[in-house]
Parts: C-alpha cells; structure tokens; sequence
C-alpha cells in the first residue's frame, strides 16, 4: 500500500493446495526487498518453514534456506546480513538461537547466540549494530495438593518437580501414593512414576521413543499409553501400548492416528495437576 495506507494489494499469499502460514516480513534497509518464513503444516508430517525473499520491483521470489526448525523472526538489520531464529537439537528443541546468513545465499550461516529458551521477538536499531532480544522460556511443572470440602476445595498446593524439565502428569497408582508422568528429562517424552513423598521420580518406560498419556487398567496392574512415530519413520502411526506396572515386558494392543489428553487427575484426598508456567493462588 501507499505510505499514506491507501491502495493496498497482495504480493505474496499462502498456496492454496496447503495449510500455510506466513510470518511477519523484515524489511530490507534499501526497502525493495522483504523476507518472510513460509511455514507450511503437514497433518502427519514435521511440518516445513522456508526462508523467502520478495522482490518488489522485479516480482521474483527467491527461496534461502529451508528447515522445519526454523522459527517466525526475522530481521534485516545491514543489506548482507539476514538474522532468523532457529530451534536446537534434539534435546534442547524448546530452546532457540538467532543465526546470521547473507539474503543472496542459500547457505544456512552462523549462530550468534547461545541461550535458553525460546526467542519470542527480535529487534534492530536504525543503524543495524544492536539486535534486542527477548526470551521466553516454558516449564511445565507437577503439584501435589490436598482436597478439603469433599473435593470442593483446593489445599495448600506443593510442587513435586523442580528440575527444569518439562513434567506431566496423568494417573495415579492404585494406592494412590505415586503418579505416572511424561517428562523429557533424558531427552525423549518417557514414563516416570515418582512418589508423593520422593524428590526423584523412577523411570517405568524409557528408550529411543516418545511415549505419551500413561493410563492404568481398571484393575491397576497394567499400563496402557501411546507410543508415538519414530522421527525418522516413514510411517506416522501411534501405537497402544500395554505393559505391566511391575514389569517391563510390552505388548501392541492396537494402532491408531488420533489421541486424547487430559492435565488433571484427583484421587481424595489429594489431587495432583500440571502448571505451564506459574501457579496462581
């Protein structure tokens, strides 16, 4: 549109075969440019993001740099310097850095910070020497809290983790004195069962899966949860999986494309329930 916000018209849009997002665009110094991340979303697929450059005289679009890891930010702070956010490796994909690449290269270029958490807005000065950063880093914590009034009323809730991990928790064992949660302190979403008196919880199911939403039989001698598609498998599947709560032998009860969830779990006199981010009273 015209600076004075008339006449406006599209130059870039979403295709229309897929689910796509476009991300705000960072302007080139010179004006006549403006890159965007095109993120496109796959149903049983990582999803993909590209870095994409439009040329405003000319029409043309040039696609940089594509990684599903790439995140929504960008800034043009000098004509050869393009800054994006991208997240890390497995296991530190909650965490992202920004990298600096050159606009007319296809080359992925260099990280220039190494940080925590997770880079939720970027801005440069009118010079391009100084970049602000703000970070925001997410925990999901479990707490343990008795029940007054028949289960009315929520008593003097305690934390139960306190590591930096994200913990979830989803059932509790039949004598209602341990739960079972997922947590990705190794790096994968595993099973854990940790006592309401324990610092430390017990790995139950652990290995080079993610697993997810631990539910006890009826009878409460046998896990039942999802273990989810290995990141590298053609396939997509969730399996139900079955395995006993003493015991480490696993069988595949069914497969399945759908799943549930559920965050909060009471057995009197206690309930227990997970907190992403802090816990208000």
């Amino acid at each position: 549109m015209s600076s004075d916000g008339e006449a406006p018209h599209k130059i870039v849009g979403a295709y229309e075969s897929d689910e796509q997002y476009l991300s705000p665009v960072a302007w080139s110094p010179d004006s006549r440019r403006v890159a965007y991340v095109r993120k496109t979303i796959h149903l049983w697929d990582r999803d993909t993001s590209t870095i994409e450059i439009f040329d405003l005289a000319s029409g043309r679009t040039d696609r940089l740099i594509s990684n599903p890891a790439l995140g929504q930010l960008l800034a043009w702070p000098q004509e050869n310097s393009l800054i994006y956010t991208r997240s890390e490796d497995v296991p530190n994909e909650k965490d992202s850095n920004l990298w600096r690449t050159q606009p007319d290269s296809r080359d992925s270029g260099v990280r220039i910070t190494s940080g925590r958490g997770f880079i939720g807005q970027i801005s440069a000065t009118k010079d391009g020497k100084i970049l602000a950063v703000k970070r925001v880093e997410y925990q999901a914590d479990i707490y343990i809290a008795e029940l007054g009034e028949g289960g009315k009323k929520l008593l003097s809730p305690n934390r139960l983790t306190n590591e930096k991990w994200d913990d979830e928790v989803h059932s509790w064992t039949p004598d209602s004195k341990a739960i079972l949660l997922i947590s990705d302190r190794d790096g994968r979403q595993h099973i854990f069962r940790q006592g309401i008196d324990q610092v430390q919880p017990e790995l139950l199911i652990g290995g080079d899966r993610d697993y997810s939403l631990p539910r006890l039989t009826p009878d409460g001698g046998e896990i039942l949860y999802l273990q989810m598609p290995g990141r590298d498998e053609a396939s997509h599947d969730m399996r139900v999986m079955r395995t006993p709560l003493e015991g480490e032998d696993r069988n595949n009860c069914c497969t399945a494309r759908q799943s549930g969830t559920c965050s909060a779990h009471a057995f009197l006199p206690h309930c227990a329930f997970t907190v992403r981010g802090h816990l208000t009273r």
